[in-house]
């Protein structure tokens, strides 16, 4: 699937920035400013910042400033050179870099943004994106909060990542503050973005209840393609163990046919020590015996089907040696793979 991207040029708005920007390089130079130094930008560059922009460069914004009546969702394109003001609302925001670079300055963390790379960010989370190049196209994608769960919530399962993320922003806001997927571009998933942004801009009939079903879509070929791409906040708080176990366990379950605890530990930001002390504490067993138990659920299930050979299920969940393998299932099902395939034949119940 082909995408074409235009690369828009500058509009009048962005061109003022610019050269507000060249007259006083620290509004592009400064990863994030407050919203009351604007004034004094104002009149250092002889330009009103605040009045460029359609709405007013704030620090907390509400809904109604952005979506329509009786809509979910709503997107802008990311004004190129505005400054990087430091702000907050009460919606989602997924930020979509199509071509180009940008920064994200989210808390205390600063996000370096490239080409394919999209970021949630919850509601209440202080955060500032700028980008400095005039071959940037970034998308800011709002979703309503108050409507998330009717609109969207239902479609996506309570065992994936999303899922996690928009559960702990909804229900538990100060436990989360965004989620970053590194696409590398992917066709795919531009293709369905510009088709989303595309019913925007129609007036045609049903088409508030397309996009939040494209939404919805874009969301599970996000999961589909990249749920093993993701780069979370800095967790080496310890205080927010039990808010970001729920990742820790997904990285797992869609990574142990090779997963490690060095692994775990460099992409989590935590010791190989504390890694084997959460899962021991959460799960009551320790990385080994968890791993061998995701191991021969999973076997378990594919044995099930007829048509994939032992050899084949063996492989697929991370065994290299039939003999280890035999031993292992037989030790946690009490039969050998052949008889427990023999006894599920014609059953489709999941092994517990």
């Amino acid at each position: 699937m082909s995408v074409v991207l235009t690369v828009p040029p500058l509009n009048d708005t962005e061109l003022a920035f610019r050269s507000a920007c060249s007259v006083c390089p620290e509004l592009r130079d400064r990863t994030w400013i407050r919203s009351a130094e604007i004034p004094e930008y104002s009149a250092k560059t002889g330009i009103d910042l605040d009045r460029l922009t359609p709405v007013p460069l704030s620090e907390n914004l509400s809904e109604d400033q952005f979506f329509e009546p009786g809509t979910n969702i709503a997107i802008f394109r990311h004004l190129r050179y505005l400054p990087a003001v430091l702000h907050s609302h009460r919606f989602f925001e997924l930020s979509y870099v199509l071509s180009g670079t940008c920064r994200n300055q989210i808390g205390t963390e600063l996000l370096s943004m490239q080409a394919g790379d999209i970021c949630i960010i919850a509601p209440g989370t202080e955060h500032a994106l700028s980008a400095f190049s005039e071959d940037a196209v970034i998308y800011n994608v709002l979703i309503r909060s108050s409507t998330f769960e009717s609109a969207f919530f239902g479609t996506l399962s309570e065992r994936d990542v999303l899922s996690a993320f928009f559960s702990h922003a909804l229900y538990n806001p100060a436990s989360t503050s965004h989620i970053l997927f590194r696409t590398a571009l992917d066709e795919q998933l531009s293709a369905v973005f510009l088709q989303l942004y595309q019913e925007q801009e129609s007036n045609l009939k049903y088409r508030r209840r397309l996009m939040d079903n494209i939404l919805t879509g874009f969301f599970i070929l996000l999961l589909r393609s990249h749920e093993q791409h993701i780069i979370l906040p800095d967790t080496a708080n310890p205080g927010q163990d039990d808010d970001n176990l729920f990742y820790l366990l997904n990285y797992i379950q869609a990574n142990y046919t090779h997963v490690t605890v060095r692994e775990l530990a460099d992409f989590f930001h935590y010791s190989e020590r504390q890694i084997s002390r959460l899962i021991k504490e959460h799960t009551g067993m320790n990385f080994p015996d968890l791993i061998r138990r995701l191991k021969l659920r999973r076997s378990a299930e594919l044995l099930i089907n007829p048509d994939l050979s032992v050899n084949t299920v063996m492989e697929s969940v991370g065994y290299a040696d039939l003999s280890s393998f035999y031993k292992a299932f037989k030790s946690f099902y009490g039969m050998t793979p052949a008889q427990y395939r023999q006894a599920h034949q014609a059953s489709d119940i999941v092994p517990s």
